[in-house]
């Protein structure tokens, strides 16, 4: 067998997934923390922040390895993503900015345009409006009066005339579809 340098991401993920092999994890962090890292510091212009969502992503890869399936080689994708999700929800927690889409947009067109950005923002819009189309009208329409326009449980029951429980209850089955359409839930929490 070759030194575990030689291995590609897949077979070093594999190791990690299949042995929880501690060489593996290092040889991965080791390759990629770098690129990570200036990933979020771009994305939050924090370097605090950065050096945080870059542990947190490691931490992520080691606990929920078994339970994380990547195909084709795309796990520095993967990390990208998971990148992106966690710095999205810090920004928008800190921000008053709270529309998703305009948050995105903003950030992206504030230096950001290289190509890979564009694309996953367009593979993620894609993927969300996706799943909403598939949802039930009210379900979507109360989802995005929640996590969109920023509206209360309780707004959003007496604007539109339902039960405080059905709002919860339609939220619920939305980040239940998005989650089985494989929709990235933490910029929705």
């Amino acid at each position: 067998m070759s030194s575990i340098d030689k291995l590609t991401d897949s077979q070093l993920f594999q190791l990690l997934k299949e042995n929880a092999d501690q060489q593996a994890y290092a040889e991965l962090y080791n390759r990629h923390n770098v690129l990570l890292y200036r990933r979020a510091l771009r994305l939050t212009s924090d370097e605090e922040h950065a050096r945080d969502l870059t542990q947190d992503v490691y931490m992520h890869l080691w606990e929920k390895r078994k339970t994380i399936d990547i195909h084709d080689g795309k796990l520095l994708a993967y990390l990208y993503r998971l990148i992106f999700h966690k710095s999205t929800r810090i920004t928008l927690k800190t921000s008053n900015d709270h529309n998703y889409f305009d948050h995105l947009k903003a950030t992206f067109s504030e230096g950001h345009n290289d190509t890979e950005n564009r694309i996953l923002l367009q593979e993620l819009e894609e993927s969300i409006a996706s799943a909403l189309q598939k949802m039930k009208p009210k379900v979507r329409d109360v989802f995005i009066q929640s996590r969109f326009e920023d509206k209360s449980h309780s707004v959003i029951s007496q604007e539109n005339n339902i039960p405080y429980n059905t709002v919860r209850d339609n939220i619920r089955k939305a980040l239940q579809r998005l989650k089985i359409m494989g929709v990235g839930l933490r910029c929705f929490f």
